[in-house]
């Protein structure tokens, strides 16, 4: 399992507080803004197109999400938002990455080391963890009427691994080819929930029940934090 609970963590945003739903909404429009610096023209900036692509499947409004996109043209409001991925040593000897979209590193830093910390585990030195993993494509697709057409669709486009659950997708891809399979599944009128680049583990580290669900737990609560825009992990159950 490389992304935490990817089936689990997609139900979960379906039935979320209207107070989840607002921090959602913030992570969102962080997401956008910073895609939005290197254009704000969706034709050309497909990171952008996929970020506001995202916002609509949570149902963010579109005054927000051009505001977001207004932000970056502008900078308007005189904050520096920057992206970083934050190392960390989780439960025997699993890793975590935790990316991170916030203005004030130091702060958040801070507020995440205590998070790992009174769950056992640690930051590491930037880069540490990192080579236990490898960027590719990964792509959710919803509402899948017939999951077996759904799988030789995405396998003639190019996907290099499937998983699936009930009326879900997911599509695994070569990080040079996210951006056409992704037009190609559009073309084909299937409804794509996310379509980014994320960090795939190499190899996996099995926990113990206990272990595992410990570490489960303190995703949630990475996840939860208002800077924090998503936790990948090498850890599977044993």
């Amino acid at each position: 399992m490389s992304k935490h609970s990817k089936w689990a963590k997609i139900k979960r945003a379906k039935g979320v507080t209207d107070v989840k739903r607002g921090v959602i909404f913030s992570k969102l429009s962080r997401n956008i803004t910073i895609a939005a610096r290197e254009g704000t023209d969706v034709t050309t900036n497909f990171k952008l197109r996929m970020a506001i692509d995202r916002a609509l499947a949570e149902n963010m409004p579109k005054d927000n999400i051009e505001r977001a996109v207004e932000r970056a043209a502008k900078n308007e409001d005189g904050t520096t938002l920057e992206s970083l991925t934050i190392d960390a040593r989780g439960l025997s000897g699993s890793a975590l990455l935790i990316d991170v979209v916030t203005d004030n590193r130091n702060r958040s830093f801070g507020e995440l080391r205590k998070l790992l910390g009174d769950h056992g585990c640690h930051p590491t030195e930037p880069g540490s963890m990192q080579w236990l993993f490898e960027r590719r494509g990964q792509i959710f697709i919803e509402n899948v009427t017939d999951i077996e057409q759904a799988e030789l669709d995405a396998i003639d486009t190019g996907a290099s691994e499937i998983d699936n659950d009930e009326t879900m997708l997911e599509v695994i891809t070569n990080p040079e080819q996210l951006h056409a399979i992704t037009e190609s599944l559009k073309n084909k009128k299937y409804q794509i929930t996310s379509s980014e680049l994320m960090m795939h583990p190499k190899t996996s580290i099995a926990l113990a029940e206990n272990e595992y669900n410990k570490l489960q737990e303190l995703m949630e609560i990475l996840e939860d934090h208002a800077d924090v825009a998503g936790v990948t992990t090498n850890a599977v159950p044993a």
